[in-house]
Formats: C-alpha cells, structure tokens, sequence
C-alpha cells in the first residue's frame, strides 16, 4: 500500500468504518496511533474547491478524515495569466475564510504545529 492509498483507507475508516472495513486492508492500533501522532504534508493536493461556498458537508469531512496535516497547493501555473493567478488565489482564501474550522493558511512554521494541534488541515500557498 502506498501513501496515498493509506491516507484514503484512513479516511474511509474515519468517515464510513463498516464500509470502509471491508474495502481496505487492516491497520493496526499502533499504525493508527503514530499516523495521529504525525505531521503529515502532502505536496501535490489542493483543497476542495467550487464557486459556490460553503462547500458541501461530505468535502469538508473528506478533508477532515484523510489525515492530512498540511497540503501545499499549487498556484497558478507558470503558463497562467497574472488576472487568473489572482482569482485563484482568491477561491483559495475564501474558501479558508469560509470554513475557519477546517483550514488554516501556512504562514510559517509554527502554522503547521497549529494546524495538526487544532485538527485542522493547513494550506500552502505554492507558485510556479
């Protein structure tokens, strides 16, 4: 099993535990424990996002069950116009903005400890 596959097998547990009991492989008390314990990042995710805010309850608890501490985004491609860059940075923020409970913006360092000691999932702001 591969990071990401774990990362989903524990959201599913999270979220549907009977369902998700029979689709994925056993984890064990002590796996489960450390992942809780660990700062996890994943470098290539981007929050749910859509036009429409507040996003839909089953996104929110996806995001809240995957075990993600951190996830740097993307930003605006090194193709994109400077026009486009800014909106997407500006769905981004309002939808941290919208959901306070859920994301937090990294700033720095000690973002990232706020984000895994208060259960929310913090974002990165990356640009190409």
């Amino acid at each position: 099993m591969n990071r990401r596959q774990a990362t989903f097998a524990l959201a599913a547990l999270a979220i549907a535990p009977q369902a998700a009991a029979d689709a994925v492989p056993a984890v064990s008390a002590r796996a489960r424990a450390l992942y809780a314990r660990a700062i996890v990042v994943d470098a290539n995710l981007a929050p749910p996002l859509q036009d429409t805010l507040p996003l839909p309850k089953a996104a929110l608890d996806m995001t809240r069950g995957a075990g993600v501490t951190v996830m740097k985004t993307t930003l605006g491609g090194f193709n994109e116009r400077f026009e486009d860059t800014v909106g997407e940075i500006a769905l981004v923020q309002r939808t941290i903005d919208v959901h306070p409970d859920v994301f937090l913006q990294v700033r720095g360092g000690g973002d990232i400890d706020r984000a895994k000691r208060e259960g929310r999932t913090g974002v990165i702001f990356s640009f190409e």
